[in-house]
């Protein structure tokens, strides 16, 4: 049961007798001279006593909590209100290494993740040519006799670029998957006696560098493992002595070797492999079965799961990988790359000890502790928090959801910086949390071990810190470990299957789990519906005796007192607009800072004398009835008045997020009145940038997925700087003619969402349902975006009216971010950038057309920036200021206007007639051009993964090399032979000749020009040709088909970059039109500025 407090004291809104008597003062100032009477039965006191009732009902209904205010019928917060909750706007794409560290251990279940920025290139080196003033992939000094080797210059080390490095989560079945070593258990014949079982343990070698190409193959989800051999099993690493029956005793808990011979299957394709010196090591700490020899061991390796175990662990890392690239490349920061994924290898690390126990101790229970703790400090994990830890660790909200939206809790900075990649562990720095293991009295004798990826144990000089190898992570292994336990100075032996379950729980209860999503934001407030009451006017609050209330005058009363009651009730009628327009407000108190473009009032016009409404019966008091409310509605509020007050509210909006458009408002205006180009149109914008803030804010730093493949150009898949531009600038945005239908129902929230054309109003979506129902409103409108936009990508293909309608309103979003790093030449022989190269060789950084520079394509046409150089000069400011600093912008307001070919002889006249010319064909339609060429291109490339190729191609031209050939030397041919294949792809591009074609006969045209070459070569520079080797024509046949197969698949793609480059390469700005200064008339339109403006449309 509710109680009121009579100690509780309304607020002075709500307070009716603090309102009175207010109203008794003001009377009293105000009338003090003829009204002295101010008792309660004066008729003056009592009107002024039932308005500050009225007045004190709607300050109560003030009072109610904002949620209430809100809260619609539905039982929920309108979708258009812009509340954004701590998650959805304080987040953001991932902006910096630890992010992405974050992003990757929470999406992917991993135990930990580092990115490394690269000093060095992602792709083939390129080199300065200064003299020919272009880049070149390989010093041309050595193929021109007029050239001097001094001549020569560096390369150009292209920047940008990210290395990622896993470490992947142990995996139930497959154990660790960061290490190549697989256990499992061989279970020994033992005559009849029951067999004895004996934990095997396999090591593979490391194998993917030697051959990339049969790596990608085997890994891949379709590669099945359908034979494999054991060529030799001996305990020596190269000799073929078998392994008897005393061999095998010798060898226990030492390691043998195993050459084996492994068959997969690759859809049709056959793919053998083999693999010499794969490590055995057997664990048995007792005698073996009599007979047990070699023979014994390979038939039960044969027999067993231990290779398909291998190669599941090989898929399973393969599909992690992939999976990594995928969330990666989504949230790519704009103007950077990443380059290669690979994973940290585990590095085995064993320890001895002796562990002395108190007496109460759990035997099983300590060592088991013992074993996790020394795995946390020597591997430490990355803890998920959840928002009330986050809380109490006193974390403003403000650093709690800073960085990428998590699904599993919240990350510490802390917590990321104890787990880097460490060179050496000093044991001083973990005898100290071992000891203050309970159950622990002292620890003896602690020593460590490290082993190889043979699997033997390494010496260490020094005995109280052990080295860490590069890219590694030091991981106990248990197996070869030996902690003796004593209690009373007693040695006991634990229970090994008590020990492994203890410990395996140990584990499970660090890994984390997905916490519910009202663990990871602040709730949204609820609030309950109040209703929409029913306006009560005054006068029908009076006492009958006034005779304006509902029951009115008595039939016998005379027309002189039926007209005294019309007078007093006109009399109140400002009074009752008044009071019902305040009430009214505070109804529709949502719309103020809603962002739901329908709005048209920010004062509401009460509706007191329609029919039904409670003052109909004095609507013959009113001189225009018919117009009443449009009168009142502009006495309320003119519409200069609304579009001034409504634009404030969004500004106000605007700053709570650190946003503003001001200059913006100031600048936009009609070029051909010189007036405000109108508020309308501010709004709007205003409106559809609130709409979608938390996208526009959070993804502001992200590129596109240039891997997407076949939806590579798809609308979903849009630069988050170039979006956050679009409504910066007030450019067309197609969802914003969706509107949306979210409702409450009894398992949660559903929503809809209706498209409508807004010129004619015809229905191109009605009320189609979003599927599923969702936890929160927040969660229904993000779906429901989601499913707009996948059906916008949908619809533009279809030729209907919907997707001529989005079609034609896409086409006003173009704006292009071109990331220069993503042009890139990605092999030897690929299209390369224009440079401007000094004639000194002094290029001061121009030689680098791609590290950190990005090219801005904007359409010239777009009002009003196609009219306005003011309005253009803003633009351009604004994209300068909103482009990340570590990037440098180009702009180009580049035309779509078609070309002098596509005018009739009647449009020609009638342009040269308006003393216009017609846009010449090299500078027409360069929008729609340069989009022709970008997304075939896009859609090309994104089949490539362009990093692996590379290290394949590498691999196997050095392999085809001699032993003693460097790496450098191998990409020095390779950029000898690209140099021709360049210029051969340059020559298709310009002639227009068919690429498949081309294909076939590639080599043909392309190799004589490359045996030229090495001709030079030989003589300019005899050393490297000597390095290389050059054999006979049968051998250098080899190398011609081995390039072949690379190059000739790499041909479209490669003539595809070229294309694109010429058209991205002669874009230019077309200006607004401008005229020449009239003296006599002086009112210029746009006058003509220089380097700023076109004179005419030339």
């Amino acid at each position: 049961m509710n109680v009121i407090d009579p100690k509780t004291l309304p607020s002075p809104a709500a307070d009716y007798f603090a309102l009175r008597d207010e109203a008794y003062a003001a009377v009293e100032q105000l009338a003090n001279e003829r009204w002295t009477d101010y008792n309660a039965h004066d008729p003056g006191i009592t009107l002024l006593e039932h308005l500050a009732d009225a007045l004190a009902e709607i300050g109560y209904r003030g009072e109610f909590d904002v949620a209430d205010l809100l809260t619609d019928a539905g039982g929920g917060i309108d979708y258009r209100q812009p509340f954004f909750t701590a998650r959805h706007i304080f987040t953001n794409a991932p902006i910096t290494n630890d992010d992405y560290r974050r992003l990757l251990i929470d999406n992917l279940g991993l135990s930990n993740a580092w990115l490394i920025c690269k000093s060095c290139a992602c792709g083939p080196p390129v080199y300065p040519e200064c003299k020919d003033g272009e880049l070149t992939f390989a010093p041309r000094w050595r193929i021109r006799p007029e050239r001097r080797a001094t001549d020569h210059e560096g390369p150009v080390l292209i920047k940008g670029f990210t290395d990622v490095l896993l470490q992947f989560a142990p995996d139930t079945e497959l154990g660790n998957l960061n290490t190549d070593r697989v256990d499992g258990q061989l279970l020994l014949p033992n005559g009849g006696a029951p067999p004895v079982p004996i934990d095997a343990e396999l090591r593979f070698p490391e194998w993917r560098d030697l051959s990339p190409e049969a790596y990608r193959l085997v890994t891949g989800a379709d590669a099945e493992l359908t034979n494999w051999t054991i060529d030799r099993f001996s305990r020596d690493r190269t000799l073929a002595k078998g392994v008897d029956a005393d061999d095998l005793r010798r060898g226990l808990r030492d390691i043998f070797f195993l050459d084996l011979s492994l068959e997969f299957t690759v859809d049709t394709q056959t793919v053998a492999l083999t693999l010499p010196a794969v490590t055995l090591r057997l664990w048995q700490r007792g005698s073996l079965p009599p007979g047990t020899d070699g023979s014994v061991i390979e038939n039960l390796l044969a027999a067993g799961d231990l290779v398909h175990t291998y190669h599941r662990k090989l898929r399973a890392r393969a599909e992690k990988l992939a999976a990594a690239e995928t969330l990666l490349h989504d949230n790519r920061k704009v103007g950077e790359d990443f380059c290669r994924f690979d994973r940290v290898r585990a590095e085995d690390v064993a320890v001895c000890a002796d562990l002395h126990l108190s007496p109460t101790a759990d035997v099983e229970a300590v060592l088991a502790h013992f074993y996790r703790t020394l795995e946390l400090l020597l591997n430490p994990i990355v803890p998920f928090r959840t928002l009330r830890e986050m809380e109490a660790a006193g974390y403003r909200s403000e650093d709690i959801f800073d960085g990428p939206a998590l699904q599993q809790g919240f990350v510490l900075q802390d917590d990321l910086d104890a787990s880097v990649l460490r060179s050496r562990i000093y044991v001083s720095d973990l005898i100290n949390e071992l000891m203050d293991i309970e159950g622990v009295a002292a620890i003896e004798k602690l020593r460590f071990t490290v082993y190889d990826a043979e699997g033997r144990p390494t010496v260490t000089e020094d005995l109280w810190c052990f080295p860490v190898s590069p890219g590694h992570y030091p991981a106990l292994y248990i197996p070869g470990s030996g902690v003796s336990i004593y209690k009373d100075g007693l040695p006991l032996q634990p229970r090994g299957s008590e020990l492994r379950a203890i410990l395996n729980q140990l584990r499970a209860a660090d890994r984390a789990m997905a916490l519910p999503v009202s663990q990871l934001d602040y709730p949204v407030p609820t609030g309950r519906h109040r209703g929409t009451p029913t306006y009560l006017p005054v006068q029908h609050t009076l006492p009958e005796t006034y005779g304006i209330g509902a029951a009115g005058l008595p039939e016998q009363a005379t027309d002189r007192r039926r007209a005294q009651a019309r007078q007093l009730a006109a009399y109140l009628i400002p009074l009752e607009l008044i009071t019902a327009s305040t009430a009214e407000q505070l109804t529709h108190f949502g719309e103020l800072f809603s962002t739901d473009e329908g709005i048209d009032r920010t004062y509401r016009r009460p509706d007191l004398f329609s029919a039904g409404k409670p003052l109909e019966d004095l609507q013959d008091l009113l001189a225009d009835p018919v117009n009443f409310q449009d009168i009142l509605g502009d006495l309320l509020e003119r519409e200069e008045e609304f579009l001034d007050r409504r634009n404030r509210f969004l500004d106000h909006l605007l700053a709570r997020f650190g946003e503003r458009m001001q200059d913006y408002t100031l600048l936009i205006h009609d070029q051909g009145t010189r007036r405000a180009y109108g508020p309308d149109k501010l709004i709007q914008d205003k409106i559809r940038f609130l709409r979608f803030l938390p996208e526009i804010s959070g993804r502001r730093g992200a590129g596109i997925n240039y891997r997407l493949g076949e939806k590579v150009c798809g609308y979903r898949n849009r630069s988050g700087l170039g979006e956050r531009l679009r409504r910066l600038l007030g450019m067309e945005d197609v969802r914003a003619y969706f509107t949306l239908d979210i409702q409450r129902t009894p398992d949660g929230w559903s929503v809809s969402y209706t498209l409508t054309h807004p010129d004619d109003g015809t229905l191109l979506i009605d009320d189609e349902a979003v599927p599923d129902t969702y936890v929160t409103a927040q969660t229904a409108e993000a779906a429901a975006w989601a499913a707009i936009e996948a059906r916008i990508e949908a619809a533009v293909d279809v030729n209907d009216e919907l997707g001529d309608f989005l079609t034609e309103r896409l086409a006003n979003e173009r704006l292009f971010v071109v990331e220069h790093v993503l042009l890139r030449p990605k092999f030897p022989g690929d299209a390369l950038l224009d440079v401007c190269l000094a004639a000194d060789c002094n290029h001061r950084g121009m030689e680098d057309p791609y590290s950190f520079r990005i090219t801005y394509l904007l359409p010239a046409e777009a009002a009003p920036y196609s009219e306005d150089i003011e309005l253009r000069r803003y633009a351009d400011r604004l994209i300068r200021r909103e482009t990340p600093v570590y990037l440098l912008p180009k702009l180009c307001w580049i035309s779509d206007a078609k070309g002098e070919s596509e005018y009739s002889p009647e449009e020609l006249d009638e342009l040269l007639q308006s003393c216009r010319c017609p846009v010449p064909d090299e500078l027409a339609r360069q929008l729609s051009r340069f989009e022709a060429a970008w997304c075939p291109w896009l859609t090309a490339n994104a089949a490539f993964a362009w990093p692996e190729l590379n290290d394949e191609l590498e691999a196997h031209v050095q392999d085809w090399l001699p032993e003693t050939a460097t790496l450098a030397q191998a990409r020095l041919l390779l950029g000898y032979f690209g140099e021709v294949y360049r210029l051969h792809v340059s020559e298709l591009v310009d002639t227009d000749a068919d690429v498949p074609t081309a294909a076939s006969t590639l080599m043909d045209d392309v190799w004589p020009d490359f045996i030229d070459s090495l001709d030079l070569i030989a003589t300019r520079d005899p050393g490297l040709y000597a390095a290389w080797g050059l054999p006979d024509d049968p051998r250098l046949d080899e190398l011609r088909d081995l390039l072949e197969g690379f190059y000739t698949d790499w041909l479209e793609v490669s003539v595809r970059l070229r294309r694109l480059l010429l058209v991205f390469q002669s874009l230019r700005s077309a200006y607004p039109t401008a005229t020449l200064h009239d003296c006599d008339d002086g009112d210029d339109e746009n006058p003509v500025r220089l380097d700023q403006t076109t004179l005419g449309t030339l």
